[in-house]
């Protein structure tokens, strides 16, 4: 059975982006890099992608769950789900980190892949074997088994590793391709990957603020 044609869509970045991917290759993407109003900017980006894609229907809807945007992760979850309901299709949840972990692990095979994304203020998530947890860049882990780093945190967190005499090796992969998003989605769908419900994903708990002046 051939693979379905796979529509990604990621509203978990700074920047958004959707893409349409089959037999493993990406048949068109688009991406907006302007860090807001993701609920506005997704639908015009899958729109282009499906038009750009050519004629085929959508046989797998795959989101990214997070760690993320608050509003980016709901405005693209909502899009994704609304889609697959009326195609009929399933929908998979990836998280960035997987995908990133993915796409580093088919140009660094054997390495210990570690993912470093911007957090709260002085802090980053960071993601490993499937775990992500968020923690200070002044108290980071110790790594271990000359690691690869990746995600839009890897420089920073690479210069306080090495402050401290570590080394790891960085590859400067700042959001999830379409191509490795639907990878992972795949193999998910094939249950080589554990569950993951298409849901946000919040490693901390969203913050609430009063308006200024309240």
């Amino acid at each position: 059975m051939l693979e379905p044609r796979i529509l990604t869509i990621d509203g978990a970045s700074g920047a958004c982006s959707a893409g349409v991917v089959y037999l493993g290759r990406t048949c068109t993407q688009g991406c907006d890099v302007t860090q807001r109003d993701h609920a506005a900017r997704l639908p015009r980006l899958v729109a282009e992608a499906l038009a750009n894609a050519g004629p085929g229907a959508i046989g797998l809807v795959a989101v990214t769950v997070g760690p993320g945007s608050f509003t980016g992760l709901r405005a693209a979850l909502a899009l994704g789900h609304g889609l697959a309901a009326g195609w009929g299709c399933p929908i998979v949840g990836v998280t960035v980190p997987e995908a990133l972990g993915h796409e580093v692990g088919e140009m660094v095979p054997g390495c210990p892949v570690w993912v470093a994304m911007h957090s709260r203020p002085g802090r980053v998530f960071l993601a490993h074997c499937g775990k992500i947890e968020t923690c200070a860049l002044d108290d980071l882990p110790r790594l271990h088994g000359n690691p690869v780093m990746t995600g839009n945190a890897a420089w920073q967190v690479s210069d306080r590793l090495e402050a401290r005499g570590e080394t790891v090796q960085v590859v400067p992969l700042q959001a999830a391709q379409p191509v490795a998003i639907a990878a992972v989605a795949v193999q998910r769908r094939a249950g080589t990957r554990s569950a993951l419900p298409a849901q946000p994903l919040y490693v901390d708990a969203p913050r609430v603020m009063l308006p200024v002046g309240l």
